[in-house]
């Protein structure tokens, strides 16, 4: 899974302290205006980097993943549906073990299912 997470997620993941290093990061530098750019540099924890314009750590999904599970004590797992013939989520809260089975939502990939995995959980965190 080589894919990044999208800017919003990198913005969340930040702002609930995500210090890994990380190969990619975003950054506004030389962005038309309200653009960003991915960019691949030395393996760093780029939310560290005091530098001017701001960098943003753009871990990969996977890497987001670990860190939840690591740091925050939630896990997402992907299934496949062999009835639909699609893949699925769900997530858990391994603390409370509050589950959540991403309700009837269906993806075409693995991956699809995975990011959408990430991305609730990332939800869950910034509303409570």
């Amino acid at each position: 899974m080589e894919d990044t997470v999208l800017y919003g997620h990198a913005l969340v993941l930040k702002e609930l302290g995500f210090d890994r290093p990380t190969e990619f990061y975003f950054t506004k530098e030389d962005a038309p205006k309200s653009m960003v750019w991915r960019k691949r540099a030395e393996v760093l924890n780029h939310n560290g980097d005091a530098g001017l314009p701001p960098k943003v750590s753009a871990p990969t999904f996977y890497e987001a993943a670990k860190w939840l599970r690591e740091v925050k004590n939630w896990s997402v797992r992907v299934n496949y549906s062999r009835e639909n013939r699609e893949w699925f989520y769900d997530i858990l809260n391994m603390e409370t073990g509050d589950y959540d089975d991403g309700g009837d939502c269906y993806f075409q990939s693995y991956e699809d299912a995975f990011s959408a995995g990430v991305s609730a959980i990332l939800s869950k965190l910034t509303t409570n």
